[in-house]
């Protein structure tokens, strides 16, 4: 039982693969028509599609991709060529594949139709690869339904979605496993922080014959300042191997983590030169996709511009830079914190947070907040189709939040915000006092809350 009392969602989740793989029938198979690198994991796997992506775009090649969950509207789920599908041509996918499932009872569901979509659009783009993100787990993941990839990539593994994966390690490591299946021509495991899971991933790819690369992250050469006054061109560097020799290059994602998902994605490309016969990957499409890959919302700086929240509102918002995270489990949070500790020093972090229900509040917190820091607890807009999905209560969270005040009587200051989100953090932020209202600020808990900041400030995605 979490912090927070919550129910388990199970019961409103059905995973399989039985529905979504009739529906991809009667749509002709869209998935066989070009190779797949399919990413699962629990924490990483977004980031490795995303620098996949920008390497393969980079090199010249036409590329789809597929992430889970979207940010803020389904159509940025799906990118080609980097860029997010255009919403008519979504639309117009989603409704074929909407249309065939009506016609054949197959029963599928939100998550299951944009799958098939995203295929479709794929398809239709005649893409060279596309490189698809695991939703949940992995075995009986909408996406495990395409046709076998050329590659399966799984990246750090931990205790999340316990519910529906398993309690243990172990068998969380089995689901995402699950992506190798036969026809796949190899495997990629990016650095686990548990060998139990390397254990499994690496039983489960002998066991089908699979030939696999145990990824080594990259090394830092030189880290950027992390200050939210740094430029924007203040990368750090990084050193890497790349067709037998060092290379430095930039990197414009931040935090320590990256490294090992650097190491994986790069483990990908020799991979689908050989299995796929792509041309050679230039050493300068590499270095140019790391200096300016994207990962929205993910432990990203974000300039709230100053602007009103709405039409009816004279408030104007101060401008100020502020850190954003989807961080949502404990293993997350540790990664946020090795990057938001440094960086504070001494000084008290105004933290805005949102939790679906079923998360370990106490151990998430217990990484993030120390005394003398002030939350905003609040709420975020349930995503659509997803009736499993619901908020913790800001009382929850800030119950939580006050366990890690000192034992010498310092405490956290815990603010409530029940009703208007992020957009009313903002403004109760802007009403307070200086210093607290100069406070190293960051956003974090869940995407869906990330996702209401990136809708009410209408922030480029």
């Amino acid at each position: 039982m979490s912090a927070s009392g919550a129910a388990s969602p199970a019961a409103t989740i059905t995973l399989g693969l039985e529905r979504i793989a009739a529906l991809l029938l009667h749509l002709g198979g869209p998935s066989a028509a070009y190779p797949i690198v399919q990413v699962a994991g629990t924490n990483g796997k977004g980031s490795v599609t995303a620098l996949l992506a920008a390497i393969l775009h980079n090199a010249g090649f036409s590329t789809g991709r597929f992430n889970s969950p979207h940010l803020v509207t389904p159509t940025d789920a799906i990118r080609i060529n980097n860029a997010v599908v255009d919403p008519a041509r979504y639309a117009a996918a989603y409704a074929r594949a909407e249309a065939a499932n009506t016609a054949n009872d197959c029963h599928c569901s939100a998550f299951e139709l944009q799958t098939a979509a995203a295929f479709l659009l794929f398809r239709e783009a005649s893409v060279d690869v596309a490189v698809v993100e695991v939703g949940v787990g992995g075995r009986l993941d909408a996406t495990t339904a395409s046709a076998p990839p050329a590659v399966c990539v799984v990246t750090a593994i931990g205790m999340d979605h316990v519910d529906l994966l398993g309690g243990s390690l172990e068998a969380i490591a089995a689901e995402k496993a699950g992506i190798l299946r036969p026809g796949v021509k190899a495997a990629v495991f990016g650095p686990q922080d548990h060998d139990a899971a390397m254990a499994v991933l690496c039983e489960h790819a002998e066991r089908l014959g699979i030939p696999a690369v145990k990824a080594r992250p990259v090394r830092k050469v030189a880290p950027c300042s992390g200050n939210k006054s740094a430029p924007e061109s203040a990368l750090r560097e990084i050193a890497f191997r790349y067709k037998g020799a060092e290379h430095i290059a930039k990197l414009a994602l931040l935090g320590d983590f990256q490294l090992q998902n650097v190491g994986t994605a790069l483990s990908v490309i020799p991979l689908l030169e050989t299995l796929l016969g792509l041309p050679e990957i230039p050493l300068d499409a590499v270095k140019a996709a790391l200096a300016t890959v994207r990962w929205p919302g993910r432990l990203e700086w974000v300039d709230i511009p100053p602007q009103p929240l709405a039409a009816a509102t004279t408030t104007a918002y101060r401008p100020r830079r502020i850190l954003v995270d989807g961080a949502h489990n404990e293993p997350a949070a540790i990664a946020l914190a090795n990057f938001v500790h440094p960086h504070r020093g001494t000084n008290p972090v105004t933290w805005i947070l949102a939790f679906t229900k079923g998360k370990d509040l106490a151990a998430i917190l217990a990484h993030l907040v120390r005394p003398g820091d002030t939350i905003y607890a609040t709420t975020f807009t349930p995503p659509d189709n997803m009736p499993w999905i619901s908020c913790v209560a800001p009382a929850g969270i800030a119950a939580a939040a006050r366990e890690c005040g000192g034992t010498d009587g310092s405490s956290v200051s815990c603010i409530e915000v029940p009703s208007g989100g992020v957009g009313q953090c903002f403004e109760l932020i802007n009403g307070r006092a200086a210093p607290e209202a100069e406070n190293f600020i960051v956003l974090c808990g869940s995407l869906y809350l990330v996702a209401d900041l990136y809708r009410v400030f209408r922030l480029p995605i």
